[in-house]
């Protein structure tokens, strides 16, 4: 059982810098300037914050862009589609000042700050592109949470962004702290619409009337303070002009020329929401519950992985003593704590999750049964070995894989942590197998499938001397893994198994590949007569032989009037 337990230089930063509300002296330094000087004054407070990895924010936004009447929905400010941290399949992370302003890494300035990159529902993600915000005149896009189209503001006549009234001051603000934190970027003038680097003030003039009117009609709200709060506790600095909206009219609006007396304001300050449960730990492989384990190869790998950033993970097996592993930090990217547990024979592994500030998370009770389940097949790759990587966000899977004995051939295939992508973004990839020890005849396969952030085409699975066949998916790059079984007739003795995509990239996971005519048969599933409800009729149901309805995805041996049977 491996323990990861470093904690690096980096973490010291998080841990020191974290604060709850506003911390005594923060904005001292502002206090009797004005204008250009209030304002590079802010720039000196919070800019020097926690640069996180674009890839991290979505382990972020559960604790920061949550609604709070159901803290398992996003906060959306672009739609008013419902949508779960549980499924992010609907949301893009959205550059509220676009990216292709500064044309900078993601990974950087505002690139990666949790204050302007924020969840979007994917079609107004799209439709938004990188307009500026603005007041629209003819709509070519209204979803009744935000509008695109023409300009409706004076000095600007290209095309903007419009969020309704209620979010109106929230978008505001950010652009107003992008202005503030990042002054010194290199702003591209054909491109940034609404900001530049050839005037102190950041942003052009055109649209500092529509931002300060905003930043009116829209007062601060108790969600903004708390996401105020709860960013802050991550990044380690906050949005001035959430805390105190009216320093906007003391740099950009009709009091620049007065000072900012800060004893005379008040701000909108809270605390870090410690209501919320830390998310449990996930796992990568599907599991079992005690009354049916998931069947499973003996010394296969499991690892448990904290559901959380900044989250200490506790994992126990077999009612042993509780292991910890705790996350590190380098550069800003998170290495999220995980623990490697080996399944042998009867396994049973519990698990939870502790964050500071946050309840523990739910207990998770995961129970295998493993078994000799490698030496039963022709073929078992569920690519335990393949440690790196992951197959959840599209940053994770850059390393090549080079193959292994039980498929030597290989062309553009990636690791995927503990599962492989095959293909990249402008070509495809294939795994062929080692030549398989059968006399032919009818073959079954079994893998899981998913597909990129969009499903980029199918996957084509080959037998020698059998048809080819494709198998068609709609799972994308945050969803479960589907599964898909294939028989093959008229297969060649001792073929090899060729698995590709046919446009760009996939994952594919579990290969299995057995003889139909071994002492492995595959159960002809069909409805008991007694199962008749609307809940137990759906085609893609299947059922045991006692007429028991059984989850699609599981799978295993079992043993059926005498002789072994894949489930």
């Amino acid at each position: 059982m491996q323990i990861i337990k470093s904690l690096l230089a980096g973490l010291i930063l998080v841990a020191t810098n974290t604060f709850a509300a506003i911390p005594e002296g923060y904005y001292s330094a502002v206090d009797g300037l004005a204008a250009n000087e209030l304002k590079s004054a802010l720039t000196s407070i919070i800019s020097k914050h926690n640069t996180l990895a674009y890839s991290d924010l979505w382990d972020y936004y559960p604790y920061t862009y949550y609604c709070l009447d159901n803290p398992d929905q996003v906060l959306d400010l672009y739609s008013s589609d419902v949508t779960y941290f549980s499924n992010y399949s609907a949301l893009n992370r959205e550059h509220v000042v676009p990216q292709a302003w500064w044309g900078g890494s993601t990974d950087s300035g505002p690139g990666c700050d949790l204050f302007n990159v924020i969840p979007s529902e994917t079609k107004a993600n799209s439709a938004k592109a990188d307009y500026p915000l603005g007041k629209v005149a003819t709509a070519t896009f209204d979803n009744g949470v935000i509008k695109v189209g023409s300009s409706a503001v004076s000095g600007y006549t290209g095309n903007v962004f419009e969020p309704v009234d209620k979010y109106k001051g929230d978008f505001a603000r950010i652009y107003l702290y992008v202005a503030a934190c990042y002054p010194g970027i290199a702003w591209d003038d054909n491109k940034a619409d609404a900001m530049t680097d050839s005037d102190d003030m950041t942003l052009k003039s055109w649209i500092i009337p529509t931002l300060l009117e905003w930043n009116a009609a829209d007062p601060v709200d108790e969600a903004e303070i708390q996401r105020n709060e709860d960013i802050a506790k991550y990044q380690a600095n906050r949005n001035p002009f959430i805390d105190y909206p009216e320093l906007a009219d003391y740099i950009w609006g009709n009091n620049s020329s007065q000072k900012f007396n800060l004893a005379e304001h008040v701000a909108n300050e809270g605390q870090p929401n410690t209501s919320l449960k830390t998310k449990a730990p996930v796992f990568s492989l599907d599991y079992g519950t005690p009354d049916n384990p998931k069947a499973i190869a003996d010394g296969t790998t499991l690892i448990v992985r904290a559901g959380a950033a900044y989250a200490t993970l506790h994992v126990r097996v077999n009612s042993g003593s509780w292991q910890q592993a705790t996350y590190s930090v380098s550069n800003g990217k998170i290495t999220f704590a995980q623990i490697a547990v080996t399944i042998s024979g009867e396994t049973t592994v519990e698990t939870f999750c502790t964050n500071d500030g946050y309840a523990d998370s739910d207990t998770i009770t995961a129970c295998f049964s493993g078994t000799d389940l490698a030496n039963q097949y022709l073929l078992y790759e569920a690519f335990d070995a393949v440690t790196t990587g992951g197959n959840t966000l599209t940053g994770d899977s850059g390393t090549r894989w080079s193959g292994n004995d039980n498929f030597p051939d290989v062309s553009n295939a990636f690791c995927a942590g503990y599962a492989l992508r095959l293909g990249s973004s402008s070509d495809t990839g294939s795994i062929t197998s080692r030549t398989l020890n059968t006399a032919g005849g009818t073959i079954a396969i079994s893998l899981d499938i998913k597909g990129w952030t969009t499903v980029e085409g199918d996957i084509t699975v080959s037998l020698t001397g059998a048809a080819k066949q494709t198998v068609t998916y709609s799972a994308t790059i945050a969803d479960d893994f589907e599964h898909a079984a294939l028989t093959f007739t008229n297969v060649s003795a001792n073929p090899t198994l060729t698995i590709a995509t046919t446009a760009k990239r996939a994952f594919v996971d579990n290969i299995i590949v057995y003889s139909t005519t071994s002492g492995i048969e595959a159960i002809n599933f069909k409805e008991a007569d007694d199962v008749n409800s609307s809940s137990n009729s759906s085609a893609s149901a299947t059922f045991n032989l006692a007429g028991q309805r059984i989850n699609a995805n599981t799978r295993g041996i079992v043993i059926q009037n005498g002789k072994k049977v894949l489930r």
